[in-house]
């Protein structure tokens, strides 16, 4: 039978203390420990909502084009996007990058043995966890968003388990079919109904035999009675899990302000705060009355200047009166490492706590945190990094300073100021701006305007400038993109590649710090979830054929993650291939499949390779796969004839 999270809990934690109590070490008091973990959390806290909340809030106010403070009435208030132009020249470049392809990371072998295996665990990863249990785009774009705006995209992967209820109905079953079919240890209930078989018909009676002394002994006689037929209704109850990929809120993510990273020895806490309502604790398994009591509790993370900027009417649904079952209570599923057993050594722990004051609620031992942080400017020795905001709001201030000059300089060429002698003019007439209107004067010469000169197009060489300086900064420019005619005409191929490449090679960069800081250890937490948790096999649909899928033989493999990245442009990388494949075709041509260079599974890889840069991710539609190949039978002999069987 199925066990509730709260009974696994529960058993972990009569385990836990056994082991303690084997071990001869004094387990921490509980408030003792309620009180540590409180404290951590609310320092934490503290940092986050004091320091980072207040600079990424900011950020966002940058990304969103929103006003300095600094404007003055009756003059131009515009607001340059610098910020959010640059973060989305970038984006389209990133996701095509990792996403271009049809594998989004790949498991190397590191042995000819592991290639199989191999193989099929970079498409369940890529085909099933990505895209059929996850919304991996849409995840990993809020990531990159957040991590180009916000310094730091977090993304969270962790086993849920689900369960499933069905109830099935049986009739008519013998009584081996009902022990057979109640032995299933998925069957949480059932319901019988027993009767006579009514179809039974006894056999006739046999007469009575006359034995004779020391002669055989008679056969007894068979059972006249009806045999019982059963009809029982059963509730089957399943449980499924499955990997989930979630990108938190930056605002979510809590951890200390000594911390370098998410290595265990690099960190004091992290966790993952949130609002659950009533509902869902009691799901998790929680007291209702318990988290009753701990939605009344007022707490700091709603007044949060990040949360609160992000989504300006979130709290505003706080007012509204949903019932008690929806009231909502301020979680916090933390990680740091504490010496519960007493042993003298720490070790690191998941504390989950509730309310304003951190109740806890559940605490068990785990080997690594469920998290990771992606930042495309990494600080060396800083949990977090810099952003594309950091980099460029000064820009995209002096910019708007620039613009709003020159475009109040412009209206005053435009709408010159006007001279009026006071008591000679009506001033109503004068400050109408009604095209044709009639200004009524007592003498002549009684108004006049100042002539005064457009000079905005002194600024323009200033903003020029400020986009050179961005360039310079990010790399991100028309001519990256292949948009600035200035730039690529009346030049040689060659200039106009070193142009592109020159000023990609920073995204190129900022991508390749993605893949190997980010991307590598996630999909490795996802490997270790998946050999984890997964205890039984899966039918999946993979390369056309529905096989079955079980992470516990991938043990054995001596895999590296490998994420697709490569140099060059596609138009290179696609010449390149070509170039090889020409050479593979004209060595299996002269010295056939069996020569020491190359053979048809290396020539699929390459013609693999170059479907996938056109654009078209189904290389199986195209190109069959050496190793799955299997010739078709040769035909049937021809029958003989009747002439050549006389012949």
């Amino acid at each position: 039978m199925a066990l509730t999270d709260a009974e696994i809990r529960s058993q972990t934690a009569e385990l836990e203390a056994e082991q303690i109590r084997l071990a001869g070490d004094e387990p921490m008091d509980e408030e003792e420990l309620e009180s540590i973990v409180a404290g951590l959390i609310e320092d934490a806290q503290d940092y986050i909502d004091q320091t980072e909340a207040l600079d990424r809030n900011q950020a966002n106010d940058y990304y969103q084009g929103r006003p300095f403070g600094n404007e003055e009435d009756g003059r131009s208030q515009v607001v340059d996007r610098t910020v959010r132009d640059t973060c989305s020249l970038m984006m389209p470049q990133i996701m095509r990058t990792f996403f271009g392809s049809e594998k989004v990371v790949e498991f190397q072998p590191r042995g000819p043995e592991d290639v199989a295996l191999c193989e099929q665990a970079t498409d369940f990863v890529n085909q099933v966890v990505l895209n059929q249990d996850n919304e991996g785009f849409s995840t990993f774009y809020n990531i990159f968003r957040d991590a180009l705006v916000k310094r730091i995209g977090v993304a969270k992967v962790d086993w849920v388990s689900r369960e499933e209820v069905e109830h099935e109905e049986y009739t008519g079953l013998d009584d081996q079919g009902l022990q057979a079919l109640m032995s299933d240890p998925d069957i949480e209930g059932s319901s019988l109904e027993s009767y006579p078989d009514p179809n039974f018909v006894p056999p006739p009676p046999q007469p009575p035999q006359q034995v004779s002394p020391g002669g055989p002994q008679p056969v007894p006689q068979a059972n006249m009675e009806a045999p019982m037929l059963h009809d029982v209704v059963i509730r089957r109850l399943s449980t499924e899990g499955q990997i989930t990929i979630e990108a938190l809120p930056p605002e979510e993510f809590i951890i200390d302000r000594r911390a370098k990273g998410l290595l265990q020895d690099e960190f004091t806490i992290c966790g993952h705060r949130r609002y659950l309502t009533v509902s869902e604790l009691v799901s998790m398994g929680y007291d209702y009355e318990e988290m009753l009591e701990l939605a009344g509790d007022e707490d700091s993370f709603g007044t949060n200047t990040e949360l609160l900027s992000r989504n300006p009417l979130g709290n505003y649904a706080d007012s509204l009166d949903a019932g008690e079952a929806n009231k909502r209570v301020l979680y916090v599923e933390a990680y740091c490492k504490v010496d519960f057993g007493g042993s003298g050594i720490a070790s690191l722990r998941r504390f989950c706590c509730a309310g304003s004051h951190f109740k806890l609620l559940h605490h068990s031992p785990v080997n690594d945190v469920p998290f990771q942080i992606f930042s495309g400017y990494k600080e060396p020795h800083l949990w977090k990094g810099s952003s594309v905001a950091d980099l460029t709001s000064d820009l995209q201030k002096i910019k708007s300073s620039v613009l709003r000059s020159t475009l109040d300089s412009l209206s005053k060429s435009i709408f010159p100021d006007t001279w009026a002698v006071e008591g000679q003019c009506s001033l109503d007439d004068l400050s109408s701006n009604r095209v044709g209107k009639i200004i009524r004067t007592r003498a002549p010469g009684m108004i006049g305007e100042f002539s005064t000169s457009f000079n905005g197009k002194e600024a323009f060489p200033m903003l020029d400038y400020l986009d050179q300086v961005k360039e310079d900064r990010t790399g991100m420019s028309k001519a990256s993109m292949g948009l600035d005619p200035s730039a690529l005409q009346s030049s040689t191929k060659a200039a106009v590649s070193a142009t592109v490449a020159a000023s990609a090679a920073q995204l190129e960069l900022l991508c390749r710090v993605f893949a190997e800081t980010g991307m590598k250890p996630l999909f490795k937490k996802i490997l270790k979830l998946l050999h984890t948790h997964q205890d039984k096999a899966r039918m999946v649909r993979l390369r056309n054929e529905w096989i079955q899928v079980d992470p516990q033989t991938w043990n054995q493999m001596d895999i590296s993650v490998n994420v697709a990245l490569g140099l060059g442009t596609n138009e290179e990388r696609m010449g390149m291939l070509a170039g090889l494949a020409a050479k593979q075709e004209a060595i299996l041509e002269k010295q056939g499949p069996e020569n020491p260079l190359v053979n048809f599974q290396q020539y699929h890889t390459t013609l693999a390779k170059m479907t996938e840069l056109s654009g078209y991710k189904d290389v199986q539609s195209f190109w069959t796969n050496p190793s799955t190949y299997q010739a078709p039978p040769p035909p049937p002999p021809p029958e003989d004839t009747p002439d050549e069987i006389f012949a």
